[in-house]
């Protein structure tokens, strides 16, 4: 019918967006630069810088090069820490008008437990992620998520804690994304983040020297585009054969 204007709302278990475009983590900095950098009236929900339950410093510079696939970059998860986030940052967020989603991320099982406990019955979030990319301090492996049956530990947790919906980011490094996938959505995920940035290095070529302060880092940029197309397919693929009669949307996490 002419003049009649189709809603590009969605729905993603149970939190309603007005449109499907969500600020991947990082790419809002601490809400401060939000409005600077985008209408927040054409974006359905912001996805916070990733929180610990301590502050950290983060990586030495520098912390972000131009490659030819993108940048790479590595930041060591600055932030200052549940408390203060809550009393400085999340504000901000709030102030934008799009839902809020606040990204998770720690070494140990009761690091999330812990960080889940301190969101727990705040109105203005709308949705935690769990980020899963870290290293896990417990169990002494370079990456937590790497690894379905803990990865589903972890997300588990958080899902049983948690009185609003929880979805996880699974690390690009994994061998098997959809078994990874799978483990995670049966422990109680209602949704995915597909994916983050894969690890990267970049060197100098007059200096034979690292491009990034910690030597190595993460990649982002069009390179990550074909990756989690892929990713989001087979996972997609996974799902509609194990529930044929289901709707399924995909999401794809654009900015890693």
């Amino acid at each position: 019918m002419a003049g009649v204007k189709r809603s590009i709302a969605v729905d993603l278990a149970g939190l309603s967006l007005p449109t499907p475009v969500i600020v991947a983590a990082g790419c809002a900095g601490t809400g401060r630069e939000l409005s600077g950098l985008t209408d927040t009236r054409r974006v359905g929900a912001v996805v916070t810088r990733s929180i610990t339950l301590r502050p950290r410093r983060g990586d030495p510079t520098p912390r972000i090069a131009e490659s030819p696939a993108g940048i790479t970059w590595a930041t060591g998860i600055q932030n200052p820490g549940i408390e203060a986030f809550i009393e400085e940052e999340l504000p901000r967020y709030v102030r934008s008008g799009a839902a809020v989603i606040v990204s998770i991320a720690g070494g140990s099982l009761e690091e999330f437990v812990r960080l889940t406990s301190v969101l727990q019955g705040r109105p203005e979030i709308s949705a935690i992620e769990v980020r899963l990319s870290e290293p896990d301090e417990e169990l002494d492996r370079p990456i937590l998520g790497a690894h379905a049956d803990r990865a589903a530990e972890i997300v588990g947790a958080v899902a049983r804690m948690s009185m609003i919906p929880v979805f996880a980011k699974l690390p690009a490094s994994t061998p098997d994304v959809v078994e990874l996938a799978r483990g995670i959505v049966r422990a109680g995920a209602h949704g995915l983040t597909l994916m983050d940035s894969p690890p990267a290095m970049g060197i100098e070529a007059a200096t034979f020297r690292p491009t990034l302060g910690p030597v190595t880092g993460w990649l982002s940029g069009p390179a990550l585009k074909p990756l989690t197309t892929r990713a989001v397919f087979e996972v997609s693929r996974d799902a509609r054969r194990a529930h044929p009669r289901r709707r399924w949307r995909s999401q794809r996490d654009r900015c890693g």
